[in-house]
């Protein structure tokens, strides 16, 4: 065999070996978690409740940077106890369209309903809501809206979504409406206490080589520089 073919058989293995790296490197999946979210402050941000006919409640808007795989949300609630009926729904929204002045003309189009969590004695605690079918895929640079209101019989009581600080991660905090006899309304709000969780994966991410696929890719090009000598 003559050592022109040897190379480009050399070549065509260092070629592959590079190629797998880099498709290695192009889909590594980045852990998830938090995408956004604060934690509780003193006050009640949102009422949480049904009664009469009328329908109180909250959402508030977010924006992930790349596309994420929704698992979870949690919110801060109180007086939360499941009584005469009572309970809380939540649900995800696109941002087809703004928040309709009609209740329950929501924003956009529904993406999934989430589950409604067991109550308690009605203390402060996170309440975690979780996707009920499967799995939604966000797409990044795109805004979504979290709905949640009150369902049941309340007899006067209502629960209540507190105040949080300001939320941090790496999903963009788009602001909050409330749902207020049916009608939402920015004016006046604070931002209520969540976290917004992603599953295990962000998908279609673009992350920075690990320093061993580089150093691997680098031992690649010095081999073929050599036996080119």
């Amino acid at each position: 065999m003559r050592f022109s073919q040897v190379m480009k058989i050399k070549n065509r293995r260092i070629a592959l070996l590079v190629l797998t790296i880099t498709s290695a490197i192009s889909t590594v999946a980045v852990k998830g978690g938090p995408i956004l979210g604060n934690g509780p402050v003193a006050g009640s941000a949102f009422s949480i409740a049904y009664d009469a006919g009328n329908t109180w409640g909250a959402a508030i808007s977010f924006t992930p940077p790349q596309d994420v795989v929704l698992f979870s949300v949690t919110l801060w609630l109180t007086g939360y106890t499941g009584q005469n009926g009572q309970s809380i729904c939540a649900s995800l929204w696109n941002d087809a369209n703004q928040l309709e002045s009609y209740f329950p003309s929501e924003p956009g189009v529904k993406i999934a309903d989430l589950t409604t969590p067991s109550s308690n004695d009605g203390s402060l605690a996170a309440f975690t809501f979780y996707d009920s079918l499967e799995t939604p895929i966000l797409a990044g640079d795109t805004k979504y809206w979290l709905l949640v209101y009150g369902t049941g019989n309340l007899s006067g009581s209502s629960s209540k979504w507190v105040d949080g600080s300001s939320p941090t991660g790496g999903a963009t905090y788009d602001g909050s409406e409330a749902l207020t006899l049916g009608s939402f309304s920015s004016a006046g709000f604070t931002t209520p206490a969540f976290t917004i969780n992603s599953s295990s994966e962000i998908i279609n991410s673009v992350p920075e080589p690990s320093p061993v696929a580089l150093g691997i890719l680098g031992c690649a090009y010095i081999y073929r520089f050599r036996k080119q000598r």
